[in-house]
């Protein structure tokens, strides 16, 4: 399925495609110029993907390839597309160092969970998650880094803000007045803030909540001057909604856990919601990975209630308040 925005005589076209992951269809974006293409995300890697593809776009006009973040709904096509292109292919280096970095990632991955008291054979078991993603898209030579790439994006009159949360890689990409915004602040989805290290420190886990409540800011002010167009469904309301929706998610997920929170048991409160961890390694990192933000979102409520007022984002304090009295 496709759709046009046309700004100004510059036409963007998004497609969706279905994806096996439980987020559901996923958009990519197009843009036209004169004699080329460029593309923001791909994708996943799966058949119905490569065809959908090959039927949308012309490939041997695509010149440029952007990726929001490296989750394999959003890039998983890219192997195919070094195969199939001339395109020139660039990514945040914060993508780049969890592509390149994965037995870093294991060794201090392996040491978080340990802090939080998880058994070895669980840990084993997550760690083969994060393998098993890591193997999922075949990932080509030659990738150039979005960071380094200033005098392309001049010429193309792109621009991009990082906007991390959900990962520490989150781009949003800036052009003819809309907002290409990957897995930013998604329409009734709570876009789960994935557990890894901060590739910055490399040792430490990546405090996503920290830069979630950055990036309420950053999001509320692209939105006086952008049209969102998302990774997934569609942008219907605004900044204020979405963050709305995702405090009152978060409030509503944190009422059984509290209790663990305030003892600092992570494991405890992990295992309310999978009494084995060790028979879903899956759901248990993804699990993990929320409990962990709000960890961080219970010992320093403050932060999170100071950028919703710096955005002028009225909420009700009551829900914050109760939930980490």
């Amino acid at each position: 399925m496709a759709s046009l925005f046309n700004i100004g005589g510059a036409v963007i076209k998004k497609y969706t495609v279905d994806t096996p992951y439980p987020v559901g269809p996923v958009h990519f974006y197009v843009k036209e110029y004169d004699d080329f293409l460029v593309l923001f995300d791909t994708g996943p890697n799966t058949n119905h993907a490569k065809e959908f593809l090959k039927q949308s776009i012309d490939l041997s006009k695509l010149k440029y390839l952007f990726v929001t973040h490296c989750h394999a709904d959003h890039y998983g096509l890219i192997q195919f597309i070094k195969e199939n292109s001339d395109a020139e292919i660039f990514i945040s280096k914060y993508d780049l160092f969890r592509l390149y970095n994965l037995d870093l990632r294991i060794k201090a991955m392996s040491r978080i969970l340990k802090e939080i008291g998880m058994a070895d054979t669980t840990i084993e078991k997550i760690i083969g998650v994060l393998c098993m993603f890591a193997k999922e898209v075949p990932v080509p030579d030659g990738i150039r880094v979005l960071e380094e790439a200033d005098d392309i994006l001049e010429d193309l009159k792109i621009s991009y803000v990082r906007c991390p949360g959900h990962s520490q890689s989150d781009i949003v990409y800036l052009l003819d007045g809309k907002a290409i915004t990957g897995d930013v602040f998604l329409n009734g989805i709570f876009q789960t803030p994935l557990l890894d290290i901060d590739a910055d420190y490399e040792d430490d886990r990546f405090i996503n909540y920290l830069y979630f409540c950055d990036t309420i800011k950053k999001m509320k002010e692209l939105e006086k001057k952008y049209e969102f167009l998302p990774g997934h469904r569609d942008y219907i309301d605004s900044v204020d909604e979405r963050v709305k929706f995702y405090v009152s998610k978060m409030c509503e997920r944190m009422v059984s856990l509290k209790k663990y929170l305030k003892l600092g048991d992570i494991l405890k409160a992990l295992k309310t919601i999978i009494p084995e961890p060790d028979a879903e390694p899956f759901k248990t990192y993804i699990k993990l990975s929320e409990i962990l933000f709000f960890k961080d979102f219970y010992e320093n409520p403050k932060l999170l209630l100071d950028s919703l007022k710096d955005a002028k984002i009225v909420i009700d304090n009551k829900d914050i308040m109760m939930c980490t009295d």
